[in-house]
């Protein structure tokens, strides 16, 4: 819903907006999209680019902390895009999930009331599209959602229901519900997968990486501060951080084998981005140009997101666009990868984006085409 009255929450899922027809460019109504979780950074993204959209429609911005107030009283950026909209609480959301006659929900929670709201959602037995993005459905076994995070998961029944990966390597899958790899598996397992898949790089996979501090999530925390986290970098989680298993297990599926990740996060002095060097061994004799053919030839077909040159990527390439950049260098047996997104948008809301395009029977890229800011 779209500049409506605040006091309207939610408009009916299938109904027109009352500020135009309603209709997407293909002449049929806009698909209701849901939000769960949209005051958060990726519930903020999420909404730009369902701002953006041409057959997605925000049908309710569900906040439990926000419900009544407008979404530009928190995201002044998107005031020209839903006017006085305003969040709605988690029951009226629900509620209009469940009454609705297909719904598309996005659940951009915290781990753990992802699980709970997903359980609620499963069972209204709709027709109802989910995507994730949360760590909450990621891996079958409950067994490692315990080891991650210290406390049994929530609703273990859900586990084999959900896909997890990235469209770009499953181009097979049509339907949910999906849960989206974290931001720094983004980057690393897309750069590797297509030389993984061709056999050119061993199985042993050395990543440095460094985030923005949007990837820390909205809750102010002591090591977000600004004045602690301007003009500085530090590592931290190293060889610790869970997503070296979301990488590892998805590499794994490329390769069929077992691949062994070592990986190091920082935190870096900008908002949005995360900059991966990663350091593969060679195990073909393929030159740097076929490298880079290796990574083209595998995506082009998919979407077009990632791209590889001999150029090296930064930050500022990618903030505000749904791509990944991939630089390739080879030196003797080494080939070392750097790869470029926006931990915003290709890492976590443009990916889930992209899988709720396909689950919507759309062409993977729709409404993800937007150039980028060149500064942030």
């Amino acid at each position: 819903m779209r500049g409506a009255e605040c006091a309207l929450g939610i408009r009916s899922p299938g109904r027109a907006p009352h500020e135009d027809p309603g209709l997407g460019r293909g002449g049929g109504f806009l698909k209701p999209v849901f939000v769960f979780g949209a005051t958060g950074y990726v519930g903020g993204e999420l909404l730009r680019l369902l701002a953006l959209h041409p057959e997605f429609e925000l049908a309710g911005a569900v906040s439990g902390s926000q419900a009544g107030k407008p979404v530009a009283s928190v995201f002044p950026h998107l005031l020209t895009a839903y006017g006085s909209t305003c969040f709605v609480g988690a029951e009226e959301g629900l509620r209009a999930v469940g009454e609705g006659s297909e719904s598309f929900v996005f659940l951009a929670l915290p781990h753990g009331e992802s699980a709970r709201v997903a359980r609620e959602i499963l069972a209204m037995g709709k027709n109802i599209h989910l995507v994730d993005l949360s760590a909450d459905f990621r891996f079958q076994e409950a067994v490692q959602y315990e080891k991650m995070h210290g406390h049994p998961h929530p609703t273990p029944e859900l586990l084999g229901q959900f896909v997890f990966g990235h469209p770009e390597l499953l181009p097979e899958v049509k339907t949910g519900p999906v849960a989206h790899p974290g931001c720094f598996t983004t980057s690393v397992t897309l750069a590797v997968a297509p030389l993984l898949a061709a056999g050119a790089v061993g199985p042993n996979v050395r990543v440095s990486a460094v985030t923005g501090s949007t990837g820390s999530g909205r809750e102010p925390k002591a090591a977000t501060h600004h004045p602690d986290r301007h003009g500085n970098v530090r590592a931290y989680n190293p060889l610790r951080h869970r997503h070296a298993d979301e990488m590892s297990a998805l590499l794994g599926r490329v390769a069929g084998a077992e691949i062994d990740v070592r990986f190091v996060p920082h935190s870096g002095n900008f908002a949005r981005g995360i900059l991966s060097t990663i350091f593969l061994d060679a195990q073909t004799s393929a030159s740097e140009e076929e490298l880079i053919q290796m990574v083209n030839e595998m995506y082009a077909p998919r979407g077009g997101f990632v791209t590889a040159s001999a150029a090296m990527p930064s930050v500022k390439d990618v903030v505000g666009t749904n791509l990944v950049r991939v630089g390739v260098v080879r030196e003797g047996d080494q080939i070392v990868l750097t790869s470029a997104l926006d931990n915003l948008t290709k890492g976590a809301s443009g990916g889930a984006m992209q899988w709720m395009n396909r689950l919507a029977g759309l062409d993977d890229a729709t409404g993800l085409k937007s150039p980028g800011w060149g500064w942030n």
